[in-house]
C-alpha cells in the first residue's frame, strides 16, 4: 500500500514488496486468498534473509480488511486463521531463539457489522524473547493481556520500541 510504503521509507526502512497475483476469474476473494498466502510466504522468507541484518521490521497485511467491508465474517475468519497457521506460526518458531521482539496488531478494526473502520480498539500481541503464554490472537485474550487498553501512541514505548 502506498501509504505503508511511504511510512516506511520515511523511518528508514528498507521496503520489500511482492508482485500481487492478477485477478484471473470474477471471484475477487479467490484473488484475496492467492494475495494474501503469496504475503505470509513472502514475510516469512524476508524475515528469515534478513535475520541477522535487520532490528526490526513492519509487515502490512491488508486483506482481512476486504471483507470487513463486504460484511463477511466467515471470510475474515478463515484469512485470520490463515495468518495464524502460517506468519504467526512462523513466528512463534522463529523469533524466540533468534531474540527478535515482534509487535502485531492492527491498524484499525473493520467490524463486519458496520462495513467500515472504526474506533474499537484492536489487539496487539507482543513477543518478548519468549513463546507468549496465549493461545489465540483475538479481542477477547488481549483484554486479558498485561498491556492493558492503551492508546496507539503509547504502544511503542510499553513494548520497549523506544529508547
Amino acid at each position: 500500500m502506498p501509504l505503508e510504503k511511504g511510512f516506511s521509507v520515511a523511518s528508514g526502512m528498507k521496503t520489500f514488496s511482492f508482485t500481487y497475483p492478477k485477478l484471473k476469474k470474477m471471484d475477487v476473494y479467490e484473488n484475496l486468498r492467492e494475495g494474501l498466502s503469496k504475503a505470509c510466504k513472502f514475510s516469512n522468507w524476508i524475515l528469515w534473509r534478513n535475520r541477522k541484518s535487520a532490528d526490526y521490521a513492519y509487515i502490512h497485511i491488508k486483506e482481512p480488511d476486504v471483507p470487513g467491508h463486504d460484511n463477511k465474517p466467515v471470510e475474515k475468519k478463515e484469512m485470520l486463521e490463515y495468518i495464524d497457521r502460517t506468519l504467526f506460526n512462523f513466528l512463534r518458531k522463529f523469533a524466540p531463539p533468534n531474540k527478535i521482539k515482534v509487535v502485531i496488531t492492527a491498524d484499525h478494526s473493520t467490524p463486519c457489522k458496520l462495513k467500515s473502520h472504526s474506533a474499537d480498539p484492536v489487539p496487539v500481541l507482543f513477543y518478548n524473547n519468549s513463546i507468549p503464554k496465549e493461545k489465540k490472537f483475538c479481542e477477547a485474550e488481549a483484554r486479558k493481556g498485561a498491556l492493558g487498553r492503551i492508546n496507539g501512541k503509547e504502544l511503542l514505548g510499553k513494548v520497549g520500541f523506544l529508547k
